[in-house]
């Protein structure tokens, strides 16, 4: 219980404290549903993301606006099978990236970092199907080499690579960036949008401004999920928190039973020693050492008993494998916390017993 505390403790200090790809401060998410509808075809689908970007960058304090065909972490995840040109036949080479459309400001909305080229061009449509690929995508397709200017296919549709950005966490802060692509708007049109607002200012005063620009340009496309980014980070970590702080509870409630039964061992067989204790004296032995032998005593059941402990221990982190982030089932340094903890604990109980031996009467001892 006490290292699957700690394993799960630092998941989440490494989860929050890790890099998920992108800045997820200050920025307002806002899922748009032009499916509902029934009326969105892909033409249609590209004239109102034009006219939904133009109401968003002018409402106040929107310092950027974007839209995409996910969010990180927070929905709409879609995957889909791409492969390198010079590989295009071979099914072996496909990868199943993530995939996501958006619109041109995204990656300085998000502040994903562009690594290698450019992004998607801003004042007019791209003359040619382009892409952007992560680097974990660029490192999967093309190892040691510049991917900028190389082609992907998609569905039949080859796309030149006009640059690389940073890996985004895009499902789930657990886990590293996959493999992943994007493609501009207006060449893969969606009906399932997410408006990314990044503000200069709390993103809760432009939740209103938000509802209001989707309602001006058509009033019967709902907006759902409005969240902040960083707060739906933070709930995505909850399983993870929750879980930590009930195994964290009942680790706990072990370590108060094991001090009160150590206590309880040890005052025991002190207590039936207590004549040993007296002879000892007697015949010239210290009190330190006798209190050094009740405390080695008490040291050699807690060292056995961490030993087998660590086994379960090992077993354990193994089933919360899927919760952890950024730290081994078997992580040595949890382990090994654990174990000092619960030696250093049964010191701890065992040190009012060890000094009772070491002030045992012997008149009274020898008569008992």
């Amino acid at each position: 219980l006490v290292s699957g505390s700690a394993l799960l403790g630092r998941s989440v200090l490494n989860a929050w404290s890790a890099s998920p790809g992108f800045n997820p401060d200050n920025v307002l998410v806002g899922f748009v549903n032009l499916r509902s509808t029934g009326r969105y075809d892909p033409a249609a689908a590209v004239d109102f993301q034009d006219r939904l970007l133009a109401e968003l960058d002018r409402l106040p304090g929107v310092a950027s606006a974007a839209l995409a065909s996910q969010a990180p972490v927070l929905g709409n995840h879609a995957r889909s099978t791409v492969h390198p040109i010079e590989r295009a036949e071979d099914p072996e080479a496909g990868y199943e990236a993530e995939y996501t459309v958006v619109t041109p400001a995204c990656f300085e909305t998000l502040g994903v970092p562009v690594v290698r080229g450019r992004t998607f061009a801003r004042a007019v449509a791209e003359p040619e199907p382009v892409a952007v690929v992560n680097e974990a995508l660029a490192r999967l397709f093309w190892p040691g080499q510049d991917p900028v200017g190389k082609e992907l296919v998609r569905r039949g549709q080859a796309a030149r690579v006009v640059g690389v950005v940073a890996d985004v966490q895009m499902r789930t802060l657990r886990d590293r960036g996959r493999p992943g692509v994007y493609y501009p708007y207006h060449q893969e049109p969606q009906t399932l949008l997410v408006a990314h607002l990044r503000t200069s200012g709390p993103t809760g005063a432009v939740v209103g401004g938000l509802r209001q620009a989707v309602a001006s340009v058509d009033p019967e496309v709902p907006v759902t999920g409005i969240t902040d980014l960083r707060e739906g980070l933070a709930r995505s970590l909850s399983e993870t928190r929750t879980l930590g702080l009930l195994v964290t509870t009942f680790a706990g409630l072990a370590l108060v039973i094991s001090l009160v039964g150590l206590y309880g061992l040890i005052s025991h067989g002190v207590s039936q020693r207590a004549r040993e204790m007296g002879i000892r004296i007697a015949l010239g032995a210290r009190g330190e050492s006798l209190v050094r032998l009740v405390l080695g005593r008490a040291l050699a059941l807690a060292v056995v008993g961490t030993a087998l402990g660590l086994g379960v221990s090992v077993a354990l982190g193994q089933a919360l494998r899927g919760v952890l982030y950024g730290v081994s089932p078997a992580s040595p340094l949890a382990l090994g916390a654990a174990a000092v903890l619960l030696l250093l604990a049964a010191l701890t109980a065992a040190w009012v017993p060890a000094r009772r031996a070491g002030r045992v009467d012997v008149v009274v001892s020898l008569r008992e």
